[in-house]
Order: C-alpha cells, then structure tokens, then sequence
C-alpha cells in the first residue's frame, strides 16, 4: 500500500489483479517498485483529480497494472469507447446495446477487474476520470475504432418522434465524444455530425 502511495484506486486495482491470480504479492511489489516506471513514452503526464495535480507516479503504477492484467481484446474495446463518454456515466444497457454485445458478461468483466464501476440500483455504469484517460491514452478510440458505437448513437438520433427515456444521457454521450475522439475518417464523422446534430436541435 505504501508502495502505491495509499491512492485508493490504485490500492483496488492492485487487489484486484492479485485477487485474478496474475501475480503473487511479491512479483506484484517487485513490478511496480522495480519495473513500474519501465513503460514506453517516459513523458511526465499531469492528470487532475479533485482540483489536485495526481502525480505521474501515481499514473505509471495504474498503466503498468493495466498492461499486467492483460485484458482480453473485447475489454478493451469497451474501455476504448467508454473512454469518449461522460465521467456522469451511462446505462449498461444502453451501452451493451450500442456494442453489439448479447449480454453483460464483457462489462461485468471490467467490473469484476475494477476497470469500470456498476451502480445496481440505477443500472448505470461508470469510469473513473483517471482511468478514463488512461484508456484514451493506450487505446487511441478513434472515428474508425468506435465507429460501431458512433453508428448505434447516429442511428438512435434519426428515430424523430420516438419517445427515448434516456435522450438526457446520450446529449451528455455526445458532447463527450466531440472533446475526445480523434478523427480519422472525416466522411464518416461529418455524417455523424449531421444526423447528430439535427436530433438534438
């Protein structure tokens, strides 16, 4: 715990890759103290938390878990585009739906490995800031990368007339996305931008 400087969500994420068996404590310890700061792009990275500056420190060790736990590719391809959404969260059905998935089962494994928080009661889920950006950083959600999700989101924008419980949320999805998405392909986000444009007028 010392080692991680008490930051509650590192102290979880490092709970949880032990409780995963990735690592016994001492290859854990020996990682972060010896090998934590080895990760390519040396860089300082300032993140805010709180209106506190959290130290690149405190970054690394998160990113060098990150890499540890080894995600599975559908994971991370969920973090990739949660990272372009809102720190206010968003339904897990919502979500599941705008991936294509047919259950839970790939959110709940983010869940279970402390990458993304789930809120039974309202059934919404969530990630934390930190973590947001740390996925934005390692996974790069592009036009191109996350055009499955932009699809579902254009597509639910062209339903005029329809009664959507949620419209709040996807406003907030949206605004989110157009601060954080690289684009890569400008024929398809123009389209997106159109479509999503004239729903929210």
């Amino acid at each position: 715990i010392d080692v991680l400087h008490k930051h509650t969500l590192t102290v979880e994420l490092a709970a949880m890759t032990l409780g995963e068996g990735y690592l016994k404590p001492q290859e854990l310890l020996l990682e972060l103290v010896e090998n934590g700061l080895d990760i390519p792009d040396q860089s300082e990275v300032t993140l805010t938390k709180d209106d506190e500056t959290t130290t690149s420190r405190m970054y690394r060790h998160i990113q060098k878990l990150f890499h540890l736990q080894k995600l599975p590719d559908i994971q991370k391809e969920c973090l990739k585009n949660l990272a372009l959404l809102p720190l206010t969260g968003i339904y897990r059905r919502r979500f599941s739906e705008w991936m294509e998935q047919e259950n839970y089962n790939v959110i709940n494994g983010l869940v279970k490995h402390g990458w993304i928080k789930l809120d039974s009661d309202s059934d919404m889920i969530y990630i934390h800031g930190i973590l947001r950006d740390l996925a934005g950083n390692e996974l790069k959600p592009s036009v191109t990368g996350c055009r499955t999700m932009l699809e579902h989101i254009r597509i639910t924008c062209l339903q005029q007339g329809k009664d959507i419980t949620d419209y709040n949320k996807i406003f907030e999805c949206i605004l989110s996305i157009l601060s954080r998405i690289e684009v890569d392909d400008s024929k398809i986000w123009i389209l997106f931008l159109e479509d999503v444009f004239g729903y929210m007028d």
